[in-house]
């Protein structure tokens, strides 16, 4: 699990949410609760009220999960327990999973308040079986077996089991349940006998039912602005803008922004123009930049677009004002996450999976994240977020591009991935 988690970029940062002069005071006289509370009740989003102690709890438990995950990659030894990631459990309290059996639980205590800077008397302390290096070698296990029973069913011509493992496009490491769960379109006893016989899996992967239907990529100048390209056939691409980041090209640093990475991929890659407008409605639509880099593989599904003179980001969406030059690396299962894109605006889940594996039909996401929260066609490289209050300035964090999505669930690539992968940073 070490190598997975990617170090929360440090910054020293003011409080921006946008306001009046004259209610600046009383601002920053709320806690930072209060002020995401005040977020997710307004009335223009018609959200679900959601109640004060818990969305400050929801914050200190970010703070806590962030300062662990930091800690785990900067030293491996910093941390003395075998740290198998956490969730967010039904009492909004955060859990910290271990894996180890030689420590004991207050041994595990002492070490994260020995390495958080808040207090830490709410957090939970789970001993799981598996470890998160072991439930990564299940899934190459299952992933391996999967390919090769394919080959095997397609060669013999068995249609059943062919028909039923090519349906099988997803999984994730779930640290809640310390398991890799494979889901299954309408599955049923018989085929989870089927399965488990072709697995041979024990306790550490289990089958569960997902509805029947392909992913559909969502391909989606502020965060959540709606940005155009050409294809190669003359069809029109519309997709999201993401966060405000820079690209080292070897010589300087592009200013720009991030966006989808398969959107770049349906564009045929780097040097395609990107447009503020719907260019085959307008004569000569202006050109926001071009395409730099951009990656549709393995763990990363993004772009960097640098932008052209005359051009300006504003990095506030609505009332929200964004802070880019920190990011979120890891957030705990069953956390409230937000996003903006497009075509279904700003819209709020909780998180499902923190890493997704997925096939689209044209590659393979892994590490991905999965969130119960709306988008639509032209969400793609929108913009997910966080409220992060730290000190008590408080402050919205990006934590990720938006993907694709199925039904009511999206998928999301994480910041680190695309600042290792690309070398794009947010600032």
């Amino acid at each position: 699990m070490r190598k997975k988690f990617i170090s929360f970029v440090s910054a020293i940062y003011a409080f921006t949410l946008v306001t009046p002069m004259i209610s600046f005071a009383t601002e920053l006289e709320k806690t930072g609760g209060e002020r995401l509370m005040d977020i997710y009740n307004q009335e223009v989003y018609a959200i679900t009220e959601y109640d004060e102690d818990t969305i400050e709890q929801q914050l200190e438990n970010n703070i806590i999960y962030s300062e662990l995950t930091d800690a785990y990659v900067d030293n491996e030894e910093s941390i003395k327990f075998d740290f198998a990631g956490g969730y967010i459990n039904e009492d909004d309290n955060l859990v910290i999973c271990a894996a180890g059996k030689d420590e004991t639980t207050d041994e595990i205590v002492d070490d994260i308040e020995r390495i958080c800077s808040i207090d830490t008397s709410d957090v939970v302390i789970e001993k799981v079986k598996y470890s998160y290096e072991e439930l990564e070698q299940a899934r190459v296990y299952f992933e391996d077996i999967l390919d090769k029973n394919l080959t095997q069913a397609k060669s013999e011509g068995n249609n059943d089991i062919y028909e039923l493992l090519s349906s099988i496009t997803s999984n994730s490491i779930d640290t809640e349940f310390n398991k890799l769960i494979v889901y299954v379109p309408n599955l049923n006893e018989e085929k989870t006998i089927i399965l488990e016989n072709l697995f041979d899996c024990s306790d550490i992967i289990s089958f569960e039912n997902e509805e029947e239907g392909n992913y559909e990529l969502r391909a989606s100048v502020c965060p959540g602005r709606g940005i155009y390209g050409i294809t190669s056939d003359r069809k029109v691409l519309r997709f999201s803008v993401g966060y405000r980041a820079y690209f080292n090209n070897g010589y300087s640093n592009l200013a720009g922004f991030c966006t989808a990475g398969h959107a770049a991929d349906e564009l045929l890659g780097t040097g395609m123009y990107v447009y503020s407008e719907n260019p085959l409605y307008t004569s000569d639509p202006p050109k926001i930049g071009r395409i730099y880099t951009y990656k549709f593989s393995g763990s990363t599904d993004a772009a960097f677009v640098g932008m052209y003179p005359g051009n300006e980001f504003r990095n506030s969406y609505d009332t929200f004002s964004f802070k880019s030059d920190r990011y979120f690396t890891e957030i705990p299962k069953n956390s409230t996450v937000c996003k903006v894109g497009t075509s279904t605006g700003y819209t709020t889940g909780k998180i499902k999976s923190t890493d997704y594996s997925v096939d689209t039909g044209t590659v393979k996401l892994t590490h991905q994240v999965k969130v119960n929260l709306t988008s639509d066609n032209g969400d793609s490289g929108g913009l997910v977020f966080m409220y992060y209050n730290p000190d008590g300035s408080g402050g919205y964090i990006p934590a990720g591009l938006v993907s694709c999505s199925k039904g009511d669930n999206t998928t999301y690539t994480k910041c680190g991935y695309v600042v290792n992968d690309l070398n794009v940073h947010p600032y």
